[in-house]
């Protein structure tokens, strides 16, 4: 029976190259870097381009590994799927390109990944890309400075060149675009932590979700003509991540290129799509224990927001996401930390865990220098009314976390969440006798 089906999906796959390649061949120009590649449709081999923009594309270039075959892209692929949510698929389409110079590897390919993800490119989540067929036409082994043999020249251009037209095909499809190798896990929660990355520095001209070569580098949508352009100006000369740091650099701002400080993906290969390189680099950096959230607690909806100074582009709500890494902070007397509900709930019990760094002569102290209140915004977060203060208790697990008995803080006020309150929240006010270094690492919310 599984022979039968693979025989199917084999023969789908020859079917749907034979109508791509004519599609493809009427329309092509003799050029393969013109200006436009033509109709992204018409590379399209598996799979439908969304008719609305989303908020996230992903790139993957991916080719046949010899006796590991389609393995990398495959996991890659089923990483993304498992570490996201339903509602998170929605905004996001993932195109792989299918980047080998024969058809029938590039068939290979497609065939076991229609396999393992036929829901998934029903859905339009998952939409493979045909190469155009004359695009490898220019590449020629030219001297270089890195003292590069013919085969690794070629691998190198080649790679610019996949950049080029991917990065041209997916302009205008979604807001943001982010590029990965076809050998990387991801983590719980990177999307959405991705996504307020981004949304939250809306001046930034380029985002790094991982320190790894071009893995988990992403952009806005602005930015991918001129990088499709200078990775095919500079296609012979360079490697793509130096035609990068050249972009870079000639826009001239700095702070416009940003880094989260947890990572987001981990590089899995060893076998690399060179033929004999090893390629066993990994990111020690990668879901650290103290990085890592153990509390649960994070499926009620809540808005965070802090007046502390934020440290390495970090961001309150990276402590309330399913993702690596907390919010690192600079905290003075006064400063305040809210976790609001959006939409009317009882809160039971939430749990703060907190990494104390100190300053000074002041080592921070959570039972001691952090005053916890529970109260009710019915505009806006903006238009708030304490109810009560919450008298925290060291929490049995991990250590330097601090547990909240919300409704005890409720008992005796008189002041009940109804349905007619628009968000409750909880609230930490700092008092410290002087500035302290600390990460809120994780908020765990129940009901």
């Amino acid at each position: 029976m599984i022979k039968k089906k693979q025989l199917l999906l084999f023969v789908l796959v020859l079917l749907l190259f034979s109508s791509a390649s004519t599609k493809a061949k009427a329309s092509r120009t003799s050029h393969p870097f013109s200006s436009s590649f033509g109709e992204p449709e018409n590379h399209v081999l598996v799979g439908k381009i969304p008719q609305k923009q989303t908020f996230l594309s992903i790139g993957i270039p991916t080719v046949w590994r010899g006796e590991r075959g389609a393995e990398y892209v495959v996991k890659t692929l089923h990483s993304l799927v498992a570490h996201s949510s339903e509602a998170e698929r929605k905004e996001m389409v993932v195109f792989v390109l299918l980047a080998d110079k024969t058809e029938n590897l590039q068939k290979k390919v497609a065939v076991a990944i229609t396999s393992d993800f036929s829901l998934e490119i029903r859905n339009g989540l998952i939409v493979l890309v045909q190469t155009p067929s004359n695009l490898y036409d220019r590449l020629l082994f030219t001297p270089n400075d890195f003292n590069d043999d013919y085969e690794r020249v070629l691998w190198r251009q080649k790679q610019s060149v996949d950049f080029s037209f991917l990065f041209s095909f997916v302009d205008g499809i979604s807001r943001f675009y982010l590029q990965l190798e076809d050998d990387v896990v991801t983590t719980e929660g990177y999307f959405s932590a991705m996504k307020s990355f981004m949304l939250e520095h809306q001046h930034g001209l380029s985002f790094s979700f991982s320190p790894l070569g071009f893995i988990g580098k992403a952009f806005p949508n602005k930015e991918l003509k001129a990088l499709s352009s200078l990775f095919h100006l500079y296609f012979r000369d360079n490697p793509v991540d130096f035609s990068l740091e050249y972009h870079k650099a000639m826009r001239n701002c700095k702070s416009c290129h940003l880094t989260r400080s947890a990572p987001l993906f981990q590089h899995i290969g060893m076998r690399s799509s060179l033929k004999g390189k090893t390629q066993d680099i990994i990111d020690n950096e990668f879901e650290r224990k103290e990085d890592m959230k153990t509390l649960g607690g994070k499926d009620i909806p809540i808005v965070v927001a802090s007046s502390a100074v934020s440290k390495e582009h970090t961001l309150p709500s990276d402590a309330y996401s399913k993702a690596p890494g907390g919010f690192k902070c600079i905290v003075r007397n006064g400063d305040s930390f809210m976790a609001a509900l959006t939409a009317p709930a009882v809160l039971n019990e939430m749990i703060v865990e907190f990494i104390c760094e100190g300053s000074g002569d002041h080592l921070f102290r959570p039972l001691e220098d952090v005053v916890f209140e529970v109260g009710v915004c019915e505009e806006d977060i903006g238009d708030c009314s304490v109810i009560s203060n919450i008298a925290p208790q060291p929490a049995p697990s991990p250590a330097h976390a601090i547990k909240l008995n919300v409704p005890l803080a409720l008992a005796g006020s008189g002041y009940a969440i109804t349905e007619t309150l628009r968000t409750s929240y909880v609230s930490m006010h700092f008092l410290v006798t002087a500035a302290a270094t600390i990460t809120v690492k994780e908020i765990a919310v129940f009901k």
